[in-house]
């Protein structure tokens, strides 16, 4: 149910990106509810799966924010990078949508050897939690913001 919920989480993300052009401003768990929707007895994928599936509804929506063509491109870029597990390309994209004095090379360093590490969890059958929570972390202690 967790894997699901998380797709469900990255799908939801990712649509309101690529096909509504807008992101919630303020996305955090105390704004997300997971509710479980029951399938009719007559839908198909009742067969092979289960009768309730997880649906995702983003509460507090009073801070949206439309994204403009080239901040799009720079949201896209970032989630490209984190799919290919690209620690540097991540830091790279991160970067661009500071504003402040970061000292840039040691954030890099850091975000790659972040995104080494969860590599290597994943690719052991680890849930790689710790470490997203650390990449967090680094920006946060390279106090990358707008």
């Amino acid at each position: 149910l967790r894997l699901r919920v998380a797709r469900l989480g990255c799908l939801t993300l990712l649509k309101m990106v690529v096909m509504d052009n807008f992101i919630h401003a303020d996305l955090h768990p105390g704004n997300l509810l997971v509710c479980m929707e029951e399938r009719p007895w007559w839908h198909p994928s009742r067969l092979w799966d289960s009768d309730v599936r997880p649906k995702l509804v983003l509460l507090d929506a009073g801070m949206v924010m439309e994204l403009s063509a080239g901040y799009k491109e720079h949201v896209l870029d970032f989630f490209k990078a984190i799919a290919d597990m690209d620690g540097t390309k991540v830091a790279t994209e991160l970067l661009k949508f500071s504003d402040k004095d970061v000292e840039a090379p040691a954030f890099v360093t850091d975000m790659t050897e972040k995104f080494s590490e969860m590599r290597v969890m994943h690719n052991a059958g680890k849930v790689a939690a710790d470490a997203v929570a650390e990449c967090l972390d680094t920006v946060r202690t390279h106090q990358v913001r707008k």
